[in-house]
């Protein structure tokens, strides 16, 4: 997912976000880890534009559950 300031401006945010599952090789950690997400979040500043429009976008989740989703991924909330 890409996040920025609607202005899309120089010198301000840009937020980039990536989630996958976690999952257990052999099996021994699965409890623990069924339903888990390992998220990324980083924040960087514009340092140049170009004349193209730009939008923000995010794919749609191909898991399900409660922490499915890209609800994180915001300037407000800090970093997972």
């Amino acid at each position: 997912m890409v996040v920025f300031d609607s202005t899309y401006a120089q010198y301000q945010g840009l937020i980039v976000c990536a989630m996958t599952p976690v999952t257990s090789k052999t099996g021994l950690f699965s409890t623990l880890l069924n339903g888990k997400y390992l998220k990324s979040k980083v924040e960087m500043t514009i340092e140049k534009t170009n004349t193209t429009t730009q939008t923000a976008g995010a794919e749609a989740l191909p898991w399900t559950g409660s922490e499915a989703n890209w609800t994180w991924c915001n300037a407000t909330t800090p970093s997972p």
